[in-house]
């Protein structure tokens, strides 16, 4: 029992040391708000009709209804999403792609928003099904959707330019470098000129 726990608490640690503190603080957001979403529908639960609004226009009025049952379905993406950020292998394998960089905090700050959409989402759906609210509100709505859009792909664009930026200052620098080099030639020496001794005439043959 004892070893268990010490690698329990061998694995937490671990856990929490390898996260950045935007995973940390996203993993803090995410588990309330989830857990905020789940109480909310099991307290309404018998409170709101069968059918549900599980489907919204552009105008955010609902298109579409299900069970009630499909209440639960948007805390369960959100915990999926949390799943995601817990598993260091999918992490790694979009940093094989070269799509996001695992430990910005973009990703984080991105499902951060998408659980707070989901959760507004829900809270909506409740209410509609109550009759206290009419629709969706679109305004809400997009600007959560193009801020989660915009952060992942704003991060992907400034690290290409930066990377970008350091190469092109990488290949200037190597060509300096090459152009401050002395010149090294492969041409011989003028060969030089060989002078013969003439012969002593008293030398004895």
């Amino acid at each position: 029992m004892g070893a268990n726990y010490s690698k329990v608490k061998e694995s937490t640690k671990t856990f929490f040391i390898e996260k950045s503190k935007a995973e940390l603080a996203y993993l803090a957001i995410a588990g309330p708000v989830i857990l905020a979403q789940l109480i909310f529908i099991q307290l309404n639960y018998k409170k709101i009709s069968d059918l549900v609004p599980s489907q919204f226009g552009f105008n955010g009025n609902v298109i579409k209804r299900a069970g009630k049952w499909s209440l639960y379905l948007l805390p369960v993406a959100s915990a999926f999403m949390v799943l995601l950020n817990m598993v260091p292998r999918i992490k790694e394998f979009f940093s094989r792609l070269n799509f996001l960089k695992p430990k910005n905090a973009s990703i984080s700050a991105t499902f951060s928003l998408l659980t707070g959409f989901l959760a507004y989402a829900t809270f909506s759906q409740v209410r509609i099904a109550q009759g206290k609210q009419a629709r969706i509100n679109p305004a809400v709505t997009f600007s959560i959707l193009s801020a989660a859009i915009a952060l992942p792909v704003g991060d992907v664009v400034y690290h290409a330019v930066k990377d970008y930026k350091s190469k092109a200052k990488v290949e200037v620098e190597l060509k300096e470098e090459t152009k401050d080099a002395p010149e090294i030639t492969t041409e011989s020496a003028p060969n030089e000129e060989i002078k013969e001794t003439p012969a002593d005439p008293n030398e004895e043959k």
